[in-house]
């Protein structure tokens, strides 16, 4: 039946006659929309004709199909492609097959470089659109805006519904043609899976720029792609997706390439399990040594060895006979080095005989043992196919170090064997098992590597940020909202309006003009400064100061600093931050005695100054006269420190935090979203009032520190490390939501016992007042700074978060960008990271950072 719409919709039926947009816009609530959309073949043609013509009810087949797309959410978005449902051209019926739309990006020459995207087909009606612009080599010569204007109208039905129901792909915006450029040439000869869908299974299997599609047909009840493989053969595409799923990769599909699965984990099984020791001990390194000076070959016949002390599984000694003479053979073998492929082997008179792998039974003979392979420095994979260690430890220190993923390792050594020896190079399913299998049997001491000899197991200085290296979005499902326990009685804080020192925004708006200079204030703006400080106690001192100088419609050049520090959004203890209530009170009383801190006989006093609050010393050394301050300026300060007290002050409450998850094992760790062997959760996550009440941080200032979280439309926001000073990586946390000062937060608060003494981070000021919201007394002497790199961005806070306001020398000797060029490094894997499942993320993020620390930590000991 054609969708006739209701008569009480009379505007939306209206909305239908003119035009498909104004259709899609109307129609969008959902108890309106039938389980399809349907078009009457008669009026097709008076639909394409003239939009005007569907008045009689009926809904053009464009529209039809854009709006059965909404209903059923069958269309799939990727980086460079994207993946809709097919459809019946008359009807706008949707097909149980699918196309694929590449997403093309275009430069304009014109008005400084404008850029953005288009989808093309390969359909019948879109193939000649696609096959022109791909001609253009992505440079326009013309405006962008009349090129999409333009080339919208010619667009086929698949690419003109997808770019309503996905809008942002045509945003314009600015950039350099070449960055992408380089971004996509990197990655045109890796081969990426994506899952689209698990149930009815749809795969895109992406190798550079050809992208093919793997579905499950319910009809025919098996899997067919696109690249259509002759009847009888089994194409490239579902191969690679066979050994991609057998590696614990994607969710399970409906009838998967019709072999059902028995597990669902992650597995990377293979006939070596020993433990492979890093760096190699003194007799393998000389193994090692003999291999590539040929001064010893390879074994023809690869026999286990007996391990001391060892027992089958039925508890029986293994039988130490000849199992070549016992026949015992599995098959013959092939070793895979990195530019040859030894099949066969000489014999002492140089005949050669092809290599047999061997296995030993038990002496009741039920029980097998396979062979490992590490006292010959071979890995075995499955008793075929054997690598060698050279090979995967000259792949291990690539990632480490360059950009190259599997695949082009692969492609290298493919490229090595038949320049150098036309032997057979190593499969890519087999390395990428083998190197899977390898890394895990590494032996890591995950709790030591990641701990720093200096520091210890809590580092009082910390450094941290977050970097976008991030997984499929799709996999985070699997996850629980919450890691750790949380407690249900709310625990408060302190509020923001009560840290700061001045909390009318309008007033601190005016102050800021008033110390800036820039706009004199008005006599009326000046006076609403003095009557909004007349009725605050704590600001009668400041209300002062301003009396002396209400002659002056700008501040005066020794105020400037001054004004300017307290007209900003920040609480009063950064400005005194890292020290403690004894130490505040000290420096009141010579507040009080009106000590002239500057002058030649205050020596003692200035070097406390000085060492203890720096801040404060350069507020106050522009106002010096003589080595005395004016009356009223100690008086304002003496406010500050009282402010800051009140601030910090420790809050009593009964409430118990709840007990921590039970110490995980390094492997569960892998299976979760945190990292961080050296630093067990202590206690679960408490409930804070503040977070209850959606009092978050708010600057509605004339300058505000903002930090702009982009993200990707398919992978999560990227991953959290934790840094010493030294440069030791301590863990790191995968993000559910992009960055904010939460995450810190429950990091410090859950897994230290006393908060660190400094903390550095490039948004320290919105994470000094998240702590005070919630937790005050735990963080009352901790100081809060941002990195030198980032600071000068940060206009809108006070001087206390400034490093280089401190001359203290250990604050002085931090490299604050410590985080920031390591977590460079990340960025070298993040490609083969994104396509990877969450627990093979996990591990290979926190593989390459125990590496880095093994490097780091050795520095250290070279110096010490």
């Amino acid at each position: 039946m054609p969708l006739t719409l209701p008569t009480r919709q009379k505007k939306r039926k209206r909305l239908v006659c003119h035009g498909e947009q104004q259709a899609a816009a109307a129609i969008q609530p959902a108890e309106i929309l039938p389980d399809r959309v349907e078009v009457e073949p008669e009026a097709e043609k008076a639909s394409t004709s003239s939009p005007s013509s569907s008045s009689g009810g009926t809904v053009p087949a464009d529209v039809a199909y854009l709006l059965n797309l909404k209903l059923s959410q069958r269309f799939y978005e990727e980086e460079n492609f994207s993946v809709v449902a097919d459809c019946d051209s008359r009807t706008g019926h949707i097909k149980a097959t699918h196309i694929i739309l590449y997403k093309q990006q275009f430069y304009s020459m014109q008005n400084g470089g404008r850029k953005g995207y288009i989808h093309t087909c390969l359909c019948e009606e879109g193939l000649e659109q696609h096959q022109r612009l791909v001609v253009t080599q992505r440079r326009l010569v013309e405006d962008f805006v009349d090129f999409l204007h333009r080339e919208r109208q010619l667009q086929c039905m698949h690419a003109s519904a997808l770019e309503k129901l996905i809008p942002s792909v045509l945003d314009v915006c600015q950039g350099d043609p070449q960055d992408r450029n380089q971004e996509q040439a990197s990655d045109q000869t890796d081969v990426n899976i994506h899952q689209l869908c698990e149930n009815p299974l749809l795969v895109a299997v992406e190798s550079g720029h050809a992208i093919c599609l793997l579905q499950y047909n319910r009809r025919s009840k098996k899997v067919t792609c696109t690249c259509k493989v002759s009847s009888g053969r089994t194409c490239i595409h579902k191969k690679t997706y066979e050994e991609w799923r057998s590696e614990g990769n994607g969710q399970e599909g409906e009838n998967e390439c019709e072999q059902p699965r028995t597990s669902t984990s992650t597995s990377f099984d293979t006939i070596s399990k020993a433990s492979i020791p890093y760096p190699l001990p003194e007799n393998l390194q000389e193994v090692f040594m003999d291999y590539e000076s040929c001064t010893r070959p390879f074994p023809s016949n690869l026999i286990p060895s007996i391990p001391e002390n060892s027992k089958c599984t039925c508890n029986e000694d293994w039988d130490d006979s000849d199992p070549v003479e016992k026949g015992w053979q599995i098959g013959n073998a092939i070793i895979y080095k990195d530019s040859l492929s030894l099949t066969h082997m000489p014999d002492l008179n140089g005949q050669l005989h092809p290599i047999g792998v061997y296995y030993r039974k038990c002496k009741r003979g039920s029980c097998k043992l396979f062979y490992d392979g590490q006292e010959d420095l071979l890995f075995n994979v499955n008793n075929r196919d054997l690598i060698y260690y050279g090979v995967l430890f000259k792949y291990l220190h690539h990632m480490l170090e360059g950009r190259n993923p599997l695949a082009a390792c692969q492609r290298a050594l493919k490229h090595n064997h038949a320049m150098l020896s036309g032997s057979k190079c190593i499969p890519i399913h087999v390395l990428r098992r083998g190197w899977n299998s390898f890394a895990r049997l590494l032996h890591v001491d995950w709790d030591k590597w990641f701990t720093c000899p200096i520091c210890g197991p809590y580092p009082e200085t910390v450094v941290c940020d977050g970097t976008a290296v991030g997984f499929q979005k799709r996999h985070m499902d699997v996850f629980d909202d919450k890691e750790t326990p949380t407690c249900t009685t709310p625990i408060s804080g302190t509020k923001q309006k009560d840290r700061v020192l001045i909390n009318n925004p309008k007033v601190r708006r005016l102050l800021g003009q008033f110390a800036k200079g820039s706009t004199p204030l008005t006599p009326e703006e000046f006076q609403s400064i003095l009557d909004f400080t007349f009725t605050q106690s704590h600001l009668y001192s400041l209300h002062n100061v301003m009396v002396s100088l209400q002659g002056n419609l700008t501040c005066p050049p020794p105020y400037k600093l001054l004004m300017k520090n307290l007209a900003y959004n920040s609480p009063a203890s950064a400005f005194v931050q890292g020290t403690s209530h004894e130490s505040m009170a000290v420096l009141q009383e010579m507040l009080l005695a009106r000590i002239a801190f500057f002058s030649s006989g205050c020596y003692a006093e200035l070097n406390f100054i000085n060492e203890q609050y720096p801040v404060l010393t350069s507020l106050m050394h522009p106002l010096c006269v003589n080595g005395q301050l004016p009356d009223n300026i100690y008086s304002v300060i003496y406010d500050i420190v009282g402010k800051a007290k009140s601030c910090v002050s420790p809050i009593l409450s009964s409430t118990q935090y709840p007990p921590a998850s039970p110490i995980k094992t390094v492997k569960e760790m892998f299976q979760g979203l945190e990292f961080f062997p050296g630093l067990h959760q202590l206690h679960g996550s408490g409930t804070y009032t503040t977070s209850k009440s959606k009092d978050r941080i708010r600057c509605r200032d004339e300058y505000d520190c903002t930090k702009i979280a982009r993200g990707h439309p398919t992978l999560t926001p990227g991953i959290f490390t934790l840094y010493c000073e030294h440069g030791v990586c301590y863990g790191f946390q995968a993000m559910k939501q992009h960055e904010s000062p939460a995450v810190p937060f429950n990091i410090l608060k859950t897994r230290f016992p006393v908060a660190p003494r400094i903390v550095i981070y490039d948004n320290a000021c919105h994470l000094h007042q998240y702590c005070l919201n919630r937790e005050p007394s735990f963080f009352k002497e901790t100081m809060f700074l941002v990195d030198r790199m980032h600071m000068r961005g940060h206009v809108g806070c006070c001087l206390g978060y400034d490093m280089d306001a401190y001359k203290r020398l250990d604050i002085k000797k931090i490299n604050s960008q410590v985080n920031e060029q390591e977590n460079a490094g990340l960025a070298r894997i993040k490609g083969q990271l994104a396509y990877m499942v969450p627990s093979n993320f996990m591990f290979h993020a926190g593989l390459f950072l125990a590496l880095r620390n093994k490097s780091k930590l050795s520095n250290l000991s070279s110096i010490n």
